[in-house]
């Protein structure tokens, strides 16, 4: 087995390989003077090869992605097992404003011309998943997987959490509801097992976009009694999150926010979510963020905040990937 991995998820490749007693394979990848890339594959090709990556989200990640696992067919390799901790674009499998064009689809063609299995963390969707699925024309169909960390971030929380008399888990919007129920079985597990016992409920947002970027919460379904949990896949902007920190302030409750993938690490906008009661921040490790909090605890300003984020490291279920791939 090769593993290759792209610049952006050498945090977690490096560490997953050799849990599994492997090694990353060797390429280089970088730029002529005009902007245009240029690859080198250092290793004689054959049999299986796994690239882990980010798909995304600058254009550029993108194409060292596409073009990493498309060349990997044209010298040797027979599979090309592709692992996604962070699939961008998810967000675009159909249009949701007049005149748009949804690019997940075509960006889907793409790597299914030369990824013959996929692993996705924590996808946007279903329906961005389905975008991946395709059968051959004997009528095979290609295997697409999907991984969902809830366990391990909720075994993160718990020391933060545990104090608390009561927890409404809150999602902050209808797509969110299926996560925020897996978070609430899971709390109510350990509460139940725990020495430390608190109630936990649910509660969701009803959500609009005025436009790309933007979020406003419309109306709360449930009532926020205690600490609220927030959780979503992903924070970006931080729009979303704020909104529902708005409803969990005026119901006097303080707040942990918690999301898969942290795409976007903006000071001003965590500020934002402190002063309206958020009090800590878990993300997994899936885009990588650790030099910027490095650089915020050397800030004057932000190290408090910096010590408020938490990543969870998404190694160990990654080393797991990688011991399940098969030829």
């Amino acid at each position: 087995m090769f593993i290759f991995a792209t610049r952006n998820s050498e945090h977690l490749a490096k560490s997953a390989a050799v849990q599994t007693g492997r090694r990353l394979s060797r390429y280089e990848i970088g730029a002529f003077p005009d902007g245009e890339f240029f690859l080198k594959i250092k290793e004689q090709l054959k049999g299986l090869a796994v690239v882990i990556g980010n798909c995304g989200p600058s254009p550029s990640e993108t194409l060292e992605f596409l073009f990493l696992a498309g060349e990997l067919k044209c010298y040797g390799i027979r599979k090309v097992v592709a692992i996604i901790p962070y699939m961008a674009y998810g967000r675009q499998d159909h249009a949701r404003f007049p005149h748009e064009i949804p690019l997940l689809p075509a960006l889907a063609r793409s790597l299914r011309a030369v990824i013959d299995e996929f692993w996705f963390f924590d996808p946007h969707s279903t329906t961005a998943v389905a975008k991946f699925e395709f059968r051959d024309w004997l009528g095979k169909k290609n295997e697409v997987h999907t991984i969902h960390p809830e366990g391990q971030m909720v075994h993160a929380m718990l020391k933060f959490l545990k104090t608390k008399k009561a927890i409404t888990v809150l999602a902050p919007d209808a797509a969110a509801r299926p996560r925020a129920e897996k978070y609430a079985d899971l709390l109510a597990s350990a509460a139940s097992a725990g020495p430390q016992k608190f109630s936990v409920n649910m509660a969701w947002i009803e959500k609009t976009r005025p436009r790309p970027g933007q979020a406003r919460a419309q109306k709360l379904h449930g009532r926020i009694d205690g600490h609220a949990l927030i959780v979503d896949d992903m924070v970006d902007s931080g729009g979303t999150v704020i909104e529902a920190l708005k409803l969990s302030k005026s119901a006097k409750q303080t707040a942990t926010v918690a999301a898969t993938h942290l795409v976007r690490l903006n000071p001003a906008a965590f500020q934002k979510m402190r002063s309206l009661g958020a009090q800590n921040f878990f993300f997994t490790d899936s885009v990588p963020h650790e030099a910027e909090l490095k650089a915020l605890i050397r800030h004057t300003s932000w190290p408090s905040l910096a010590k408020s984020i938490h990543l969870v490291s998404l190694e160990p279920t990654l080393a797991a990937v990688l011991e399940n791939v098969r030829e």
